[in-house]
């Protein structure tokens, strides 16, 4: 032991004495006048905290104590968190670090004494810890390791991964391994023990294992540069070590924590560390002029990284520098970057500036050239944008500036400056620019209102809006952007209405949709409005003006529900039909058998008169619901009106005048006159009556009861039909106007206006079927109707019809059937008929003709007949409604086989469809329901003549 103290004690002054510091002398005179101001960590326990009183205590602090004491020094502790400490000495608002461990961060700034303290470090785990004890254990089974500073940029320097490693305070270590959070904690051994029995965490223990290449070591420090307080601090140290006083410290603070004796080989070994810390003060001065070469080193090392750094940033930018001396052909110092932008061999040496010029376009290089001549004369900085055309033929825009490089005189004696490619730049702005033009010729002739407000201190505001918003909104101009929404013009209620809608979007930050009407000129709009994202509360809105499509869909909805009302209609016309059949046919069987009872005669006649009646009736509803098709001629309208005006105007109120306006040049319509009559026959109805409830009451000056009847040619797009089925084009359109000035109709009159059966006008005055009637012919035809009307001045129906080149009639009969009524022979007639008493009352009147007839009530029925004897027949008369099978498949059948003999169809509903398949099966004759017995037989009768036209075509086919 003796020998090991006189050891160190040798190195020690050996040390002293090659660093030049003063031995047991002490400082200088202005040294020991200095007051020296020392940091002392208040958070590093057990080398340097503050205890209950406040005062700084610790190993760092009783050692440094120790050394003032015996050089004579004076100092004064300032207690403060060891980074805080740290970031203050870097400032230079403390001389001496009672505790430093090297780090790159504050070497720059600090220069260390000689080791005072060297702890190995260790990996600690919780106590009973099984799965491992050495630091690499944990990289192979992918465990989580807590670790101070210096114990992370240890764990990286060995290979674990970042995601395995959490950097903390050794506090911090010590909790989330206490707690379970991490697996390990990397620390040095005795601060570990220290801390942890300080804290209390009984479960954290150390693994037993020092880490080899992990040692923290614990130093003094002084700034950079005070070398005699730094060598004052080393022999201390050194004095403290040979005379016992440090160990004696040492065991003071560490035995709890390191309880056994050194051997014999751990004191060669304390030994070795001293002899190597004093020969490491000995060569300190060497190691600093190596510092220094080494730091030199770095730096250009650092100098040249950043030239590395800036060369791709110039790449990244595509931008170039250089220097040139006024008058030199060439630039000798420029940026590779500069031959990458001008296509020039990146091992090129120098570039000519004839050779540059030489790449510009003619328009800009003379407005360069006269740039440089500027600057070379009178020191002017210039910059542009020019094109460049390459060896290779590519173009590129690139971007010029420069400025003088003057001398310590003022002159100019070169140029720096700097060229950028701006080709892509160049094309996405032109890019930018032509979006930007799509997106305002979009705004501006949108067919929809579109703009953006913002809500302020004062309300709310108009930022923009489109052009088609000014005329939806019903602006008189453009409003100004920033207009208040107050100051537009608009109604007192459109203004509460709009500001609450804003208000209620932006409170609740979501769009909105909403439906808006406009009174005062009974327009309908959807508005969507959508909150936009910033600072400022604003929203963009959408308006769409959808009056025109409502009312459309409105036309649509009830073109709907009026076809099937229709379709009810004539459902039950169709088994009204059934009913009047046999009323009919029995009061002309029993006029004809009772011809010699007058008085009966008389009564039958009023019973078949009452079912003619019903009959039209019933024609009327089929008429609506369009089971009814009358043949179709050429029609001048003028004729029809004049007609019509005709027939009413002996029966209208004298005080009604008629007035009528008909171009005789109108052309010819292909629809069934009796369809225009019953159009037109309705129409003036319904204005008599309307002009008569106004006649009805007290006498206003200077009005006359007036109809007014024309019609106008309009072009092929004029209108739209009311119903959307395939059609031809038309060639043009004209419309029938039948106006009055009565009464008008109110708009809840208006709603139900095509109603069957629905009238306004008193019991026994009308049916309802009038105006109905009107809406399905016009629709049948492909046209529409239209009304206008004014309550208390008048109404006006328009009757829209198409006009075709070349129509066909929608069904010809046979000039030659039509009037055949010669004597009919014997026939053999299949009648299939459902209804009993229909059937029974034919059946009769063919046997009473002479025919011998066979009665199937069903058309599977009657098939199985005709299959048997096809022979048989001469004659078939069916119903197309028949059970079992239809009667249009059992004609397909029929027509199908050798039959080719006369089919007559009695039917109360026949379709358009019907009558088309209908006469491709050769069946010519319909017989409408209900019919008499002389019907019947002309029927028949016609059926036979066109027998002879069917089996000739049939023989040619």
């Amino acid at each position: 032991m003796i020998f090991l103290r006189i050891f160190i004690s040798a190195s020690v002054l050996l040390c002293c004495s090659l660093a030049g510091t003063y031995g047991q002398n002490g400082p200088k005179a202005d040294q020991q006048e200095r007051l020296l101001i020392v940091h002392a960590p208040a958070d590093y326990y057990p080398y340097s905290y503050v205890d209950e009183q406040g005062h700084p205590v610790g190993f760092a602090a009783e050692l440094l104590d120790l050394v003032a004491k015996q050089m004579h020094l004076k100092i004064y502790r300032v207690s403060l968190p060891r980074t805080i400490g740290l970031e203050q000495f870097g400032n230079g608002k403390f001389d001496i670090l009672q505790q430093y461990t090297r780090t790159l961060k504050y070497d720059a700034t600090a220069e260390s004494s000689t080791p005072y303290l060297a702890i190995q470090g260790v990996l600690f785990i919780r106590r009973g810890e099984k799965r491992f004890v050495a630091l690499e254990e944990t990289r192979d089974l992918q465990l989580v390791v807590a670790a101070a500073p210096a114990g992370y940029q240890y764990a990286l320097s060995i290979g674990m991964k970042p995601e395995q490693l959490l950097q903390v305070s050794t506090q911090e270590c010590l909790r989330l391994l206490s707690e379970g959070k991490v697996d390990a904690a990397l620390l040095s051994r005795i601060t570990g023990m220290a801390q942890a029995r300080q804290l209390g965490f009984t479960n954290v223990v150390p693994s037993g294992h020092p880490i080899k290449g992990y040692t923290v070591t614990f130093c003094f420090a002084t700034h950079r540069g005070d070398s005699e307080l730094l060598a004052l601090l080393n022999d201390g140290i050194a004095q403290l070590i040979q005379s016992g006083e440090f160990e004696k410290l040492h065991n003071k603070w560490f035995t709890p924590y390191e309880p056994r004796r050194f051997t014999l080989l751990e004191t060669v070994s304390l030994a070795a560390i001293a002899l190597a810390l004093a020969l490491a003060i000995a060569i300190w001065a060497l190691i600093r002029q190596r510092s220094l070469r080494k730091r030199i080193a770095r730096q250009a090392e650092e100098l040249e990284e950043s030239r590395s750094i800036l060369a791709d940033a110039q790449q990244l930018a595509k931008v170039g520098h250089w220097l040139r001396k006024n008058g030199e052909g060439q630039v000798s110092s420029f940026a590779k970057e500069i031959l990458h932008i001008s296509g020039l061999p990146l091992e090129t040496g120098a570039i000519a500036v004839d050779e540059i010029k030489a790449l510009v376009l003619p328009e800009d290089r003379q407005k360069w050239e006269d740039a440089i001549r500027k600057l070379e004369r009178e020191g002017i900085p210039y910059e542009m944008e020019m094109w460049v055309v390459l060896r290779s033929g590519e173009r590129k825009k690139v971007h010029v500036r420069a400025r003088a490089v003057k001398d310590r005189e003022g002159r100019c004696i070169g140029s720096f400056g700097t060229v950028q490619d701006i080709t892509a730049w160049k094309a996405v702005e032109q890019a930018l620019q032509q979006s930007e033009q799509l997106l305002r010729a979009l705004y501006e002739n949108l067919p929809f209102a579109l703009g953006v407000v913002e809500r302020g201190e004062t309300g709310w505001t108009l930022v923009s809006i489109n052009p088609a918003g000014v005329r939806l909104l019903g602006l008189q101009s453009a409003p100004a952007p920033g207009c208040g929404i107050s100051s537009l013009g608009l109604p007192k209620e459109a203004q509460e209405y709009w500001e609450r809608f804003f208000r209620n979007c932006i409170d609740a930050n979501r769009s909105a949709r909403v439906d808006y009407s406009r009174r005062e000129d009974h327009r309908e709009f959807v508005v969507t409005a959508v909150p936009l994202e910033g600072d400022k509360a604003r929203l963009c809105f959408l308006m769409e003006d959808v009056t025109d499509h409502r009312r459309k869909d409105a036309e649509i909805g009830q073109s709907r529900r009026l076809r099937a009302v229709g379709e009810l209609v004539g459902g039950i016309a169709h088994e009204f039909n059934n009913l009047l059949t046999p009323i009919l046919l029995n009061a002309d069987l029993l006029q004809s058998e009772w011809a010699h009872e007058p008085a009966l005669c008389d009564e039958l006649r009023v019973i078949a008169d009452a079912a003619r009646r019903s009959a039209v009736l019933t024609r009327k509803l089929l008429a609506f619901g369009r089971k009814s098709e009358h043949a179709a001629e050429t029609v001048a309208l003028k004729d029809v009106v004049a007609a019509n005006i005709e027939l009413v105007r002996h029966t209208f109120d004298r005080r009604i005048a008629i007035e009528c306006d008909i171009p005789a040049s109108l052309p010819l319509l292909h629809v069934s006159s009796g369809d225009i009559h019953q159009i037109l026959l309705n129409l003036l109805v319904n204005a008599r009556d309307a002009l008569s409830d106004k006649l009805a009451g007290p006498p206003e000056d200077g009005w006359r009861a007036r109809i007014h009847i024309q019609a106008t040619l309009y072009g092929a797009d004029a209108f739209v039909p009311l119903e959307t089925a395939p059609r031809p084009a038309p060639e043009a359109w004209i419309r029938l106007t039948v106006r009055d000035n009565g009464s008008g109709m109110p708009s809840s009159v208006m709603e139900r206006l095509y109603e069957p059966f629905y009238t306004t006008k008193e019991v026994g005055r009308g049916t309802g079927l009038g105006l109905a009637t009107i809406w399905h012919l016009a629709a049948a035809y492909g046209g529409r109707v239209d009304v206008e009307t004014k309550e208390g001045e008048g109404t006006a129906f328009h009757i829209s019809l198409p006009v075709f080149s070349g129509s066909e009639p929608l069904s010809e009969r046979s000039a030659s059937a039509s009037g055949a009524q010669a004597e009919m022979p014997s026939l053999r007639v299949l009648l299939v008929e459902d209804e009993e008493s229909i059937s029974h009352i034919i059946s009769g009147l063919l046997r009473a003709q002479g025919h011998a007839t066979t009665v199937a009530v069903d058309g599977r029925v009657a098939w199985g007949m005709f299959t048997k004897t096809p022979d048989r027949f001469d004659a078939i008369v069916m119903d197309l409604n028949l059970p079992g099978m239809s009667g249009l498949e059992f004609a397909r059948l029929v027509r199908a086989s050798a039959y080719r003999g006369p089919i007559l169809v009695v039917s109360g509903r026949v379709s358009e469809e019907d009558q088309k398949e209908l006469n491709l099966l050769g069946v010519t004759e319909v017989l409408q329901k209900p019919f008499t017995g002389d019907e019947v037989r002309s029927a028949l009768a016609r059926a036979l003549a066109g027998q002879g036209e069917i089996r000739e075509g049939t023989a040619q086919a």
